[in-house]
């Protein structure tokens, strides 16, 4: 499988001659447009509309198993960093914790102890283990950044292991909604942490899981969006200049609604 490569003409002109069909021509600047024209053709979900664009230079199956890799690739950083100990590098002697952390919460489950919050307690040392996999030099899938690398696979594996329905199809439908989601904020703003700080790279990753968590839940290209939306609510500006302040205390009634959203799609 190939990607990046630069197209010679008479492939160039096949490209081309396929983004004048109906579903190609969705390539509006907001994803408020994207999800009105993909409505107006009949689409209904934000991933058919992310695949039809893959499904350009590559087979369905090529797609389908291409995604399935990443996901391989995500879950093994997530693995390796809930199986690894020691100091981070970096000279600032910070300690790996997503070890540690599994085991509290596998210690609590063996105890029969109940938590409203285990399972984002779950997903939290997933995206911990897969920074710490990012801060030690080891191999994660950049989505979509390094910096930022841990929220996808986090809530990919929350909802596998959580909703136990969930199947292969689920996690390519996912990361389909997820790149769409991406894709626009790269295009319309960015998705640096050189250019948006942290706030902004792990925001655009926030949206992305959001949106696709909709998704695979059952949400119309709509409801994907208005996740999209109330998750990049959160990343408020910090409180005087304090990073390290959590957004969400700004926008409670953003919170309010997110959990009202993910009600109505169960």
């Amino acid at each position: 499988m190939q990607f990046g490569r630069v197209l010679q003409e008479p492939e160039a002109l096949v490209v081309l001659e396929r983004t004048r069909q109906p579903l190609a021509r969705v390539r509006k600047a907001a994803l408020l447009d994207v999800v009105a024209g993909a409505i107006q053709i009949g689409v209904k979900h934000l991933s058919v509309y992310a695949f039809s664009t893959e499904n350009w230079k590559r087979s369905p199956d090529e797609v389908r198993s291409g995604l399935l890799e990443r996901w391989a690739v995500m879950n093994d950083s997530i693995e390796r960093g809930m199986h690894h100990e020691g100091v981070l590098p970096g000279g600032l002697n910070v300690r790996r914790r997503a070890k540690g952390l599994r085991a509290s919460l596998l210690e609590r489950r063996a105890l029969n102890e109940k938590s409203p919050s285990e399972s984002i307690d779950w997903a939290s040392v997933y995206a911990i283990a897969v920074n710490e996999e990012n801060a030690t030099g080891g191999r994660v899938v950049t989505a979509p950044t390094n910096g930022a690398a841990g929220v996808i696979p986090a809530v990919i594996r929350y909802y596998r292991e959580f909703y136990p329905e969930s199947n292969e199809d689920d996690i390519v439908t996912f990361l389909l909604t997820a790149a769409a989601i991406g894709g626009l904020c790269k295009r319309n703003a960015s998705l640096s942490g050189a250019e948006v700080g942290c706030q902004g790279e792990v925001g655009v990753a926030c949206s992305m899981a959001a949106g696709a968590l909709a998704e695979v839940m059952g949400g119309t290209a709509a409801q994907v969006e208005k996740a999209k939306a109330v998750v990049a609510a959160f990343a408020a500006q910090p409180g005087a200049g304090a990073v390290g302040i959590d957004g969400k205390m700004y926008d409670r009634p953003h919170l309010a609604r997110a959990q009202k959203l993910l009600a109505s799609l169960r």
